[in-house]
């Protein structure tokens, strides 16, 4: 039942973003949804996570990171605010939406 789950939200990803990445290696298809899975998990009062605290959590490497983020961003799901470096990731309502189908 869980690879349901995430199949079907793997393809929603794909849906969204059929056409603007024609021709780009995709990213592991457990990327975006790694993230969001983090992000969903923080505490009521808290609405977003530090940049540098996902990357570590997440456990991706840099460039698999990057994609997923972008990704996301591109999708709606998450925003990122704040200067270099300290910036911080917040999950939009449509990435909370998203993250309860995983």
């Amino acid at each position: 039942m869980a690879d349901s789950k995430a199949g079907s939200f793997n393809a929603y990803l794909e849906y969204a973003q059929r056409g603007s990445t024609e021709g780009a290696a995709p990213a592991p298809a457990t990327s975006p949804g790694l993230l969001l899975g983090l992000l969903n998990k923080l505490p009521q009062g808290q609405a977003s996570m530090g940049l540098g605290q996902l990357a570590s959590l997440s456990g991706m490497s840099a460039t698999a990171f990057h994609d997923a983020l972008k990704k996301l961003t591109d999708l709606g799901f998450v925003e990122i605010s704040g200067q270099p470096l300290p910036e911080t990731i917040t999950l939009t309502a449509k990435g909370r939406d998203a993250a309860t189908v995983l």
